[in-house]
């Protein structure tokens, strides 16, 4: 039994994120990220965003 598309979408994304550790728009929609988070995110230093996508991974690993 095949997975449903959206699902595949997610961890598709998640798989992307997980390996590039960059968080792009074209994720955003199958993640259920909210575009205004990915603004506040560009907006933070290099540091503080890495500890958001590190803790943005560990909370939609949980969803796969």
């Amino acid at each position: 039994m095949s997975q449903p598309a959206n699902k595949k979408k997610y961890n598709k994304a998640l798989r992307r994120l997980i390996e590039t550790r960059r968080l792009t728009s074209d994720m955003l929609n199958p993640l259920g990220v909210p575009f205004e988070w990915f603004l506040r995110l560009a907006n933070n230093s290099d540091d503080l965003s890495k500890k958001k996508i590190e803790a943005l991974i560990i909370h939609l690993s949980k969803f796969k």
